[in-house]
């Protein structure tokens, strides 16, 4: 259909590649079952696809409150918490065990939110049950962060961001940020997040053949990931495809053939 106003060109791209990376498009950018799901559920995409993994794992009430918990963000008084209600793993123990220090009315709204979105969702059950923090990731693939030296964190979208103060996560090596806060000057604010334990979660592995300029190589390795982070490296248990391993040369020599190999002074001559 046609745009009444069409919206910037960066954005619809940014708008695009996350669905496609939820599993909502196709390489195409056509819509995919899972992104059919996805519409059919009144929430954000990143939060119906939190639900629909929910569904997956046999999890569907757990996911449906974490949704609904993560689309309010007045649940607790902020008087009440001293800074340090930004924890979604603390948001949703109040949640479902309330004290002074929950809204009611919030509390009431985001339960019967969940509600709905258990109501339009067929529970699965075909694949193992997951961590809090794994059913967030499905979600919020692009904002796994992994703390820095300096107190930052840098997210797999590419960019860093920051706690704020007396963060009830402060000091956790990983992080999944669920919702940031802009800033005219210096980094994003992580508003709300919880802690993700790399042993909780699922690491992907995979052979990567490049050219390693340092050590003016082509080196073969495993890959062990944690979404788009590298957690490990180490060699690949096979041989590299002599046919994969010419051509990553050839593509070497190619771009930068005084760097690709060690050319000796009678080498030039």
């Amino acid at each position: 259909f046609r745009w009444f106003e069409a919206p910037p060109t960066a954005a619809l791209a940014l708008a695009k590649r996350l669905l496609t990376d939820l599993g909502g498009l196709d390489d195409r950018g056509a819509i995919t079952a899972q992104g059919r799901a996805m519409a059919a559920l009144p929430v954000h995409p990143r939060l119906g696809r939190t639900v629909l993994e929910g569904a997956r794992r046999g999890q569907l009430k757990r996911a449906a409150r974490l949704a609904a918990l993560c689309s309010e963000d007045e649940l607790l008084a902020p008087e009440a918490v001293g800074g340090q209600g930004d924890d979604i793993a603390l948001r949703l123990a109040l949640l479902e065990a309330p004290d002074g220090r929950v809204v009611k009315a919030v509390r009431t709204r985001i339960l019967k939110i969940a509600r709905q979105l258990e109501g339009l969702t067929d529970e699965v059950a075909d694949a193992p049950s997951a961590s809090d923090a794994e059913l967030l990731l499905a979600g919020f693939p692009d904002r796994l962060a992994r703390r820095c030296d300096d107190g930052t964190y840098l997210l797999a979208a590419g960019f860093r961001a920051r706690l704020a103060r007396r963060s009830a996560c402060t000091g956790e090596d990983w992080l999944i940020a669920v919702t940031l806060r802009a800033s005219e000057r210096g980094l994003p604010t992580i508003e709300t997040a919880t802690a993700a334990e790399p042993s909780s979660l699922t690491l992907s592995e995979a052979d990567e053949l490049r050219f390693d300029p340092s050590a003016e190589a082509v080196v073969f390795e495993r890959l062990e990931r944690l979404g788009a982070f590298v957690v490990s490296r180490r060699p690949a248990p096979t041989a590299a495809d002599p046919t994969a391993l010419a051509e990553v040369l050839f593509q070497a020599l190619r771009s930068r053939p005084d760097h690709a190999l060690r050319w000796s002074k009678t080498d030039h001559a």
